[in-house]
């Protein structure tokens, strides 16, 4: 986890708001390690939805995948599918 807070620390000094990534399905081991660095798992094929100012952008899961999300500020949050408050302040 220390490596995963270090890549944290340094995605949120160079601007980014969230950290997503994937697993692999047939790996339910890893659900509860990413869970416990901070991450959400989504079930597997669940898209990730995306609210940005301009709409929603949606984030395809094969059937055989998992999206992992983390949100990098106190101005995103995620909650069931859907990350908000990415680039909110663009205008």
């Amino acid at each position: 986890h220390r490596l995963i807070e270090e890549v944290a620390s340094v995605f949120s000094r160079q601007g980014a708001q969230a950290m997503l990534g994937g697993i692999h399905a047939h790996k339910p081991h890893l659900e509860p390690y990413y869970e416990a660095a901070g991450f959400s798992v989504l079930p597997a094929g669940t898209p990730l939805d995306l609210r940005l100012p301009v709409g929603t952008l949606r984030y395809p899961a094969e059937p055989s995948m998992r999206h992992l999300v983390r949100p990098l500020t106190d101005t995103v949050t995620y909650d069931a599918g859907v990350l908000h408050g990415v680039l909110a302040e663009v205008s």
